[in-house]
């Protein structure tokens, strides 16, 4: 059905970016009326729905429930913030075009905050080695996308760091002045507020808020590197406690209301965590954003949420989309992460949540596989326990997200893990970017492993064919389970029958040869659909990720059939025994790590 918006506020707009289901002219009609009264209210009346509303963001929500087919006659939203943070530091950089069609979509499901985390993509004045050649947003940019996202009753705020995470610019000698170490700024020098203030000033120009995000997570050796000095006692609590008034009073100087993830503060970012009289340095205008994406217990999030109420300090909550690190997101482990969290939220009566998706190890998940997670997210801002026909209603029908297929990402997306006994358990991605002449998690799965990923490569390369917006999202889905699969049956057949089985390592040359045409099919779609998504900026790292991939399967191939010929006596790689029982996850768990097992200090 088709729904006729042009009497809305924002119908033009959503005519253009969902024309399969708006339209100006045709279809039944909705109208808006803008009440007093909060939250939103339906009235239906033969082929006419009217809607009134107290806020664009309701509005939103409410036609969101309308197209889904709820029949919803009056909700007021129980949190004032639903954000969305989208990392934009880590290779990807998403075009202003697509973010515009994500911000509608996401605006009917209920979201009214969003940012875009940029630790260098944004514009500063002065400064032209920040954001180079990293795909930095102009000023313009900005601009363009919060007046967008403000007609769908959207609040975009600047979300950088001033502190820690800091490595894309602090790599550059031009700052050693103000650096500590190579991912933490220098908080015992003068000159590192003056560029601070800098940074403040250019990030919060464009935006219509003056809520800001200043980062400062994960700070690790702070008060250690540049900033030490001999025979002087440290406080790297106290450093940070002080930093942060500093910058919380440039901000107070510019009118900017300040927020900072909370794991330092709380002790869970490799420090003990805070005693009260470093606490009370913290101005309390500063905003405490926890983030915890790891745990399904409630219990953690009740007495974490109790310290910080306890400190007096406003809290923002942060689950995981567990969407980084992988080629898809893992569903299963997101769902648990949030459900737990959200259930103390409202439980606790707090009024704002943030749901970040990351982009740790270049950022190979693509924001279109993602579709079904964010739909659960924003209808456990709703209520604690959504209904699974309340969160797939909204993904396939604002989305166009099938549930079937979306919701069996999280079997090839799963994160890796080390079991109870300590033994690894790994997950496609590792089996995909393994060399195969040095096997260590290719090794470990069984029949079937690779069973399930040759049935799941199957049953998304059926769902490709075709011309709906997400074939080609299926096809690359396809290719990997089956490369993966494959690179398991090379792997442990070159270790099986090296070096006296000959016609079986004759048949692993040819697997290796095929592995490598598959490879560069899948780079080269996998291009497409970075490039609809994203600015060019970042896509050199997967080229190089992809390529490496299949110059390494040749190379697998010529090694095999040197041997086989007599050229070369052995194959010495292969001679080497994997301690399988001493690696763990986070020996293997990025591209790097797996690709070669040489660490390249300079």
């Amino acid at each position: 059905m088709k729904y006729s918006v042009g009497e809305i506020p924002f119908g033009m707009e959503l005519h253009e970016i969902i024309p399969e289901i708006f339209s100006v002219a045709k279809g039944r009609i909705i109208s808006a009326e803008k009440t007093e009264g909060a939250g939103f209210r339906i009235f239906r009346s033969g082929d006419e729905i009217r809607i009134e509303y107290s806020d664009l963001s309701h509005l939103a929500t409410a036609i969101g429930d309308i197209v889904s087919g709820d029949f919803t006659e009056s909700f007021v939203h129980p949190l004032e913030f639903r954000a969305l943070m989208l990392d934009c530091s880590r290779n990807a950089v998403p075009k202003t075009s697509f973010l515009k069609d994500a911000i509608a979509r996401l605006a009917l499901m209920g979201m009214n905050y969003f940012c875009l985390y940029t630790e260098d993509t944004y514009e500063v004045d002065g400064e032209p080695l920040i954001g180079y050649a990293r795909g930095a947003y102009s000023k313009d940019e900005i601009r363009e996308l919060v007046a967008h996202a403000a007609k769908f009753g959207v609040t975009m705020f600047p979300c950088i760091q001033t502190l820690g995470h800091l490595e894309q610019i602090l790599k550059y000698s031009h700052y050693q002045e103000i650096c500590d170490n190579e991912r933490v700024l220098n908080a015992l020098v003068p000159e590192t507020y003056e560029f601070i203030s800098k940074l403040i000033s250019n990030a919060s120009a464009p935006y219509d808020t003056k809520l800001i995000h200043l980062g400062m997570d994960e700070t690790w050796g702070i008060g250690r590197g540049r900033a030490f000095k001999a025979n002087t006692p440290i406080n790297p609590r106290r450093i940070y406690a002080e930093h942060v008034a500093k910058v919380a009073r440039i901000c107070g100087e510019k009118g900017l209301k300040p927020v900072i993830w909370g794991d330092f503060v709380l002790g869970s970012s490799g420090e003990e965590a805070m005693a009260d009289e470093e606490i009370s340095i913290i101005p309390r205008n500063v905003t405490l954003n926890y983030w915890n994406y790891y745990t399904p217990d409630e219990r953690k999030y009740e007495v974490d949420f109790g310290k910080i109420e306890k400190s007096g300090f406003d809290c923002i909550s942060s689950p995981g989309l567990w969407n980084w690190g992988n080629f898809l997101p893992d569903f299963k482990r997101a769902r648990g992460n949030t459900s737990a969290m959200m259930k103390i939220v409202h439980r606790k009566k707090m009024r704002k949540v943030m749901m970040t998706m990351w982009g740790d190890d270049g950022h190979e998940c693509l924001f279109d596989s993602c579709w079904l997670a964010l739909s659960y997210f924003f209808a456990t801002c709703r209520t604690p326990e959504p209904e699974e026909d309340f969160y797939k209603a909204r993904a396939e029908k604002i989305c166009g997200a099938d549930f079937a297929k979306f919701a069996r990402f999280e079997e090839i997306g799963r994160n890796p893990a080390n079991s109870p006994e300590g033994r690894m358990i790994p997950n496609p991605k590792m089996f995909f970017y393994e060399d195969p002449l040095y096997p260590a998690c290719c090794l470990l799965p069984d029949k079937n492993d690779k069973a399930l990923l040759k049935g799941l490569s199957i049953f998304y390369g059926a769902k490709s064919r075709g011309n709906s917006h997400y074939s080609r999202l299926y096809q690359m889905v396809s290719l990997f389970c089956e490369i993966s699969a494959g690179k398991i049956s090379l792997a442990q057949g070159l270790r099986k029958n090296y070096p006296g089985k000959r016609k079986k390592l004759k048949k692993s040359l040819s697997e290796a040869k095929k592995l490598a045409r598959k490879v560069r099919k899948m780079h080269a779609l996998y291009r497409k659909l970075w490039l609809e998504e994203r600015k060019p900026f970042g896509l050199e790292e997967m080229d190089y990720r992809f390529a490496g991939l299949a110059a390494r399967l040749d190379s697998c191939a010529d090694t095999i059939r040197s041997f086989m010929r007599g050229r070369s006596h052995g194959i010495p790689e292969l001679e080497q025994n994997p301690p399988l029982e001493l690696i763990k996850v986070n020996d293997t768990h990025t591209a790097r790590k797996l690709r070669t097992k040489c660490l390249s200090l300079w």
